[in-house]
């Protein structure tokens, strides 16, 4: 005699012989309630009942809600740096995917846009990534120069010029790097000669959009190198080719003081502190303005950026003495 485990149903044959049937996928192809019991039972619960299609209005399963217009402002433009840099557009005109070593990175992408109820994964790093069916944020990245498999055909992004300084914070945070460190240039001469500096990079795999953002810097006055070199490391990656868009101190200082001047910006806060840390220590906070002591340089920090107003310094040379341009 058999037994009876999972979708197994039995049937008696008989007073005594008991047979063991399994009941499969499409069992009741085939089957009326005339012919089986099993049937006939099903049918006889649903007698009276009647069924309306499903919508979104009465549906009460789904937890997604409609999108409306994305309208450009400070966190959609900041999106757009992260999307531009750790981002990824479907092929179908509808998927969306970031995904990145920070959450806080992929979360500030998700809060930017209003998608903040959607799943955030973790994979082995950890790496997080987050991916949304949404074709209204598909079309708004791809209005402002996004496309498919971008890595190496990125150009110019496409954004209201005002918003500017949100698009280079959003692509600082993304692929970009702040350094600050102390300077030794002539150790073994004069090993106590050193100086603290302040650096700025734009990393990409595409020529254009390297030439689009030094570009873009030169118009509002900051000075740049646009440099390429091949890659060693990881060993995927061998000998592709980078390029990078490196600020020297006082451009960076430049650029930093103006992205970060409001202090509710959408931001990466581990890449906000290197900056934060090397303001505070030449800046008189009691004032809340970037004042320095004139140093061996012979310029005070508040000469090279001004927070409080629209121009800032610019210049490699600590005592070149150039002009102040503004940040349009």
């Amino acid at each position: 005699m058999g037994t009876r485990s999972g979708d197994d149903e039995a049937l008696e044959i008989g007073p005594k012989i008991r047979h063991v049937v399994r009941v499969g996928k499409n069992w009741s192809r085939g089957l009326t309630k005339a012919t089986d019991a099993r049937v006939a039972r099903a049918a006889a619960a649903h007698v009276g009942l009647r069924y309306v299609a499903r919508s979104p209005e009465t549906d009460k399963r789904r937890k997604s809600r409609p999108r409306g217009i994305l309208e450009w402002n400070r966190f959609t433009a900041y999106g757009l740096g992260l999307a531009a840099t750790d981002g990824n557009l479907g092929r179908d005109g509808r998927y969306v995917q970031v995904g990145a070593l920070d959450l806080e990175l992929v979360a500030n992408f998700l809060r930017c846009f209003g998608r903040d109820d959607a799943y955030i994964s973790v994979e082995d790093g950890p790496y997080y990534r987050s991916q949304l069916s949404d074709r209204v944020l598909h079309e708004f990245l791809t209005a402002a120069g996004l496309t498919p498999c971008k890595s190496l055909t990125l150009a110019g992004l496409v954004f209201p010029p005002s918003l500017f300084w949100d698009v280079v914070r959003g692509l600082i945070d993304g692929d970009g790097s702040i350094k600050s460190y102390v300077h030794n240039p002539i150790r073994r001469t004069y090993p106590g000669y050193s100086y603290e500096r302040l650096e700025v990079h734009f990393h990409t795999a595409s020529f254009v959009h390297a030439q689009w953002i030094h570009a873009e810097l030169k118009a509002r006055g900051l000075r740049s190198a646009l440099l390429v070199s091949v890659r060693r490391t990881p060993k995927q990656y061998a000998g592709h080719v980078m390029y990078k868009v490196k600020l020297g101190k006082h451009a960076s200082i430049a650029l930093l003081a103006r992205i970060y001047a409001e202090a509710d910006t959408p931001r990466l806060t581990r890449k906000w502190m290197i900056w934060e840390c090397f303001r505070s220590r030449y800046s008189d906070d009691s004032a809340g303005r970037l004042v320095r002591k004139a140093g061996a340089a012979g310029r005070s920090y508040a000469a090279v950026s001004k927070t409080a107003g629209p121009k800032a310094h610019v210049g490699s040379n600590p005592t070149s003495g150039t002009e102040s341009a503004a940040l349009q």
